[in-house]
């Protein structure tokens, strides 16, 4: 239970390490067997957010970072305890 903050330099597969947490979830949320070790504990989740890469939107006045901004507050207003 919690959030994990997962940090490291660029190139060393945090994303992969995420996709490969997230695919493991909803493998087992589906009822589906995922590639585990045998004493693995997956929680349920109600929702499952992705969000991808943000740049400059111009023609919206936005900077990469507010983009960033706005899609972050828009995943946490859909959010649970279960999420």
């Amino acid at each position: 239970d919690g959030m994990f903050l997962l940090t490291a330099p660029n190139m060393s597969g945090k994303s992969t390490v995420m996709r490969a947490t997230a695919a493991a979830a909803l493998l087992t949320s589906c009822g589906f067997c995922a590639p585990l070790e045998s004493d693995s504990v997956i929680a349920r989740f109600d929702n499952m957010f992705v969000r991808g890469a943000s740049s400059d939107i111009p023609s919206e006045n936005l900077s990469a970072f507010g983009a960033e901004v706005l899609d972050i507050a828009a995943l946490l207003r859909c959010c649970t305890k279960d999420s």
